[in-house]
């Protein structure tokens, strides 16, 4: 077991969820009870192969964590990487909504891909621009109690408030170095 001092809190690890098939884990959700949902972002390592037949290991995994190390179990897989529906190229940002519908930004096809909490795609929304709803590599996404979702709009530079259908609301920032 490996422990680790930070700010004034003990760390103990014990080992990883998921194995090496898992990928590159870029984020996760905690859901109901003691599931909780994991992001893989693919690795492409193949040179001169056209970008989507490269790719692998972009998916979601739903995991049972349970109260002893080594007492986890995956539940189910689910996305995939490709461009088609319920797939992602360069997946970034997951949230849960107040029903645990999984919402996956997708940084390389700028949109979000919808699961729901059984990994059944559900639909996608959002395109590449600068308008209204619309994306530039879109990364971080959180999802208040009204299920309306924030998602960071990183290279158009600005945070966007959408319903959880992709209907536009509200946006701020901007380019810039000021408040």
């Amino acid at each position: 077991m490996l422990t680790q001092v930070a700010s004034g809190r003990v760390y103990d690890w014990s080992h990883s969820v998921g194995g090496r098939d898992m990928g590159l884990a870029v984020t996760v959700a905690i859901g109901s009870g003691d599931y909780v949902y994991v992001l893989s972002r693919p690795t492409e390592l193949i040179a001169d192969v056209p970008w989507n037949r490269i790719g692998g290991n972009a998916k979601v995994g739903k995991f049972i964590i349970g109260m002893t190390p080594g007492d986890e179990k995956l539940v189910v897989e689910f996305g995939k990487y490709g461009n088609d529906n319920g797939e992602f190229i360069w997946p970034t940002g997951m949230a849960l909504d107040s029903q645990e519908n999984v919402y996956v930004t997708d940084e390389w096809l700028s949109r979000v891909v919808v699961f729901d909490r059984d990994g059944d795609f559900m639909g996608s929304w959002g395109t590449k621009g600068t308008g209204e709803g619309e994306f530039n590599r879109p990364a971080g996404i959180a999802i208040n109690l009204e299920n309306d979702v924030f998602i960071v709009d990183s290279l158009n530079h600005r945070v966007q408030r959408l319903t959880k259908d992709g209907r536009y609301l509200a946006e701020w920032g901007g380019y810039g170095h000021g408040p």
